[in-house]
């Protein structure tokens, strides 16, 4: 009975869509009736599993629903029965938490408390150590945790670092030799308000882990092109010495204001690669491996245009050196995003193709150093490096993303009215209901 009336929740959304109402309402009404009797069988969640993908809704949207529903039982949310959540990445996260405390906060907490014993560096390292690990471990027990959460968890802790360290260049709260109390708090507070904004942006856009990792990378390169720019078009003046306290020395003002003027075009460049990047992904199918390809076209095209650099002699603050090093990056995401295209690496496939690409840059860097060429050594990495990344990836199996429905040749689709009678007791009466569907069954092979 209750099995027809999933198919029957099922059916009108994908007919009517959202004039059903909020969809967050039709998956708890269905959810509700499979509930009924205490137990979700496998039908019913395969059943629940297309209506949560045809209504768009995520997984932590499913169990932020379930959770908030006092009408549902809590203990009815187990591996067995209602939703299963992804951990998948809660290592990682727990991983990259423990490497903050040791690398941040065991030495940052007892700086700024003025604890100068040595023990208490090292005691702290530890507490930091085990603290980070039972906090993030006790967080995570009941949220999904997925790779692409934890991705974006580790990339805004990253991004909210460095604007605490913009903070600290705008507030000028750094000092010559040690940094001051003020700016490692500033820095210790940054990194779990960074970890909140990249969690938000999850929830949001609820990429895929390829996805999350393409956004990143293109944020992080449109960030990098608009930081360049700004090098162009506002020189940076010389810095004789930036921790002057003598403000009348003109150098080192005007070094101080074009520092924190390219502190705020830093801060403007990550929104608007966010915004950039995630319109571009947004449709993408990128699976890990495709994300990992991307970031090694934006890492060896920036390894190009240090080789350009040194191949036309130009000094590495020159405008045309800044220029090169964009071209490169931009060009070598390009040109990877379009091996990528319309086909599904593996994490496997992704390594394989850096070695090839590393091995080849190496095997050109030593032909070069055995023919003794002392001058002209860098196109031999450049072009045996391409040659690296085309023969292997030539001889990967990649599947293509098209390769499933490619082999489907024959399909079957049946349409029934139905009537159901429903039993309903929610209200403390027992009522009857009798409900029109329609069983919709379509089968692919």
């Amino acid at each position: 009975m209750k099995y027809m009336v999933l198919k029957l929740g099922l059916f009108l959304f994908i007919l009517f869509g959202q004039k059903l109402g909020n969809p967050k309402e039709i998956y708890k009404d269905v959810y509700q009736t499979a509930i009924l009797d205490g137990h979700i069988d496998n039908s019913e969640k395969v059943m629940l599993g297309a209506l949560q993908v045809s209504l768009q809704l995520s997984d932590i949207e499913i169990y932020d629903l379930k959770i908030n529903d006092e009408r549902i039982p809590i203990n009815t949310i187990n591996s067995k029965q209602g939703l299963v959540l992804n951990k998948s990445g809660r290592w990682p996260l727990v991983a990259q938490n423990m490497a903050w405390g040791v690398g941040l906060y065991g030495w940052g907490i007892p700086y700024i408390l003025y604890a100068d014993d040595f023990k208490w560096f090292i005691g702290t390292q530890m507490i930091s150590l085990g603290g980070a690990f039972y906090f993030t471990y006790n967080l995570t027990r009941t949220l999904e945790i997925s790779h692409s959460r934890s991705h974006m968890f580790r990339a805004g802790s990253v991004l909210g670092f460095r604007y605490g360290w913009g903070i600290n260049t705008l507030l000028d709260l750094w000092k010559r030799g040690d940094p001051s109390k003020s700016s490692i708090t500033v820095l210790m507070a940054s990194v779990p308000i960074g970890s909140y904004a990249g969690d938000f942006v999850y929830k949001k856009y609820n990429p895929t882990n390829g996805q999350a990792w393409g956004m990143t990378i293109l944020t992080e390169l449109t960030s990098y092109t608009i930081r360049q720019f700004h090098h162009i078009i506002d020189t940076k003046p010389e810095n004789d010495d930036y921790y002057a306290s003598n403000y009348d020395d003109l150098d080192t003002l005007s070094y101080r204001n074009w520092l924190k003027r390219h502190t705020l075009i830093d801060f403007v460049s990550y929104p608007i690669g966010l915004y950039l990047s995630h319109n571009y992904v947004k449709n993408k199918t990128y699976t890990f491996g495709d994300g990992i390809m991307l970031l090694q076209g934006r890492t060896v095209g920036w390894i190009y245009g240090l080789l350009l650099n040194s191949i036309s002699d130009i000094d590495f603050e020159d405008s045309s050196a800044r220029i090169s090093r964009v071209a490169l990056s931009i060009g070598g995401t390009y040109l990877l995003d379009n091996i990528i295209k319309d086909k599904d690496y593996t994490f496997g496939q992704s390594v394989l193709t850096i070695l090839g690409t590393a091995s080849g840059m190496a095997f050109g860097l030593g032909s070069a150093v055995i023919m003794e060429i002392d001058d002209g050594w860098e196109p031999f990495m450049m072009v045996v490096g391409l040659a690296g990344l085309y023969f292997s990836n030539s001889i990967l199996d990649v599947k293509g993303e098209t390769s499933l429905s490619n082999t489907m040749s024959k399909s079957r689709f049946s349409l029934i009215p139905n009537f159901q009678v429903l039993n309903s007791n929610l209200s403390g009466y027992n009522t009857k209901k009798i409900i029109p569907s329609i069983y919709l069954n379509a089968t692919f092979w």
